[in-house]
């Protein structure tokens, strides 16, 4: 019993260690004993990606499909000084991780020579969802997806095409770009033009409770 809980606990501070080190609060080895995004793949921490806009004569908006949306990101190091931009990922992809054939991840980069990052897109169930038209109404932002992340960290995300929205009327508008901020169209049916613009986000790490990912 002793032994079972001590094991219990160094995965706790395992898990807590990695998160410091992703969010810049420390450097060095985790608990566990590996460098977080060095060799071993240690735990991931859980960003969410949250987004407000304006829309007019929009029920709501979103990603087309959770599955095959692609996700452009700026990203950090969680534990240097490197940076990329313009990274594109997709829940539809799947890498092997280094080292580590039974585990995949949804994207996979080298920042050096020892120091690998890697992202799994998420749906948290009972969180992630639609902006709606009520969000608009009380400028909410709404958390729309999640990135676990190991060695890296989001920064900034270009919206770019692929979303989906419903006029008041119902009239369905598919492949939306939102690479300029903002979109408009007309609901020729209903003689309704239809927009959504100030496209804004933030990324805040998830901390988990009772819902559960999808």
């Amino acid at each position: 019993m002793y032994c079972k809980l001590q094991k219990q606990v160094r995965r706790v501070l395992a898990r807590l260690s990695c998160i410091a080190l992703s969010r810049g609060l420390g450097r060095g080895r985790c608990v566990a004993g590996r460098k977080c995004g060095e060799g071993g793949w240690g735990t991931m921490p859980l960003f969410l990606l949250y987004v407000k806009a304006d829309m007019e004569n929009c029920t709501d908006f979103g990603p087309a499909s959770d599955e095959s949306h692609w996700w452009t990101l700026d990203l950090k190091q969680s534990d240097g000084p490197e940076e990329r931009s313009g990274v594109a990922v997709s829940s539809s992809e799947s890498v092997e991780l280094k080292g580590n054939t039974s585990e995949t991840a949804n994207f996979v980069m080298k920042w050096s020579e020892k120091k690998f990052c890697s992202i799994n897109v998420v749906q948290v169930k009972g969180v992630t969802r639609r902006v709606t038209a009520e969000d608009v109404e009380n400028q909410a932002y709404v958390p729309l997806v999640g990135f676990e992340c190991r060695g890296c960290e989001p920064t900034r995300w270009d919206p770019g095409s692929g979303y989906t929205c419903k006029s008041t009327k119902g009239a369905r508008f598919d492949d939306i770009d939102l690479s300029e901020g903002e979109w408009m169209d007309y609901d020729a049916d209903h003689d309704l033009s239809v927009l959504i613009e100030n496209v804004q986000h933030k990324f805040e790490l998830h901390k988990e409770g009772k819902k559960g990912k999808k």
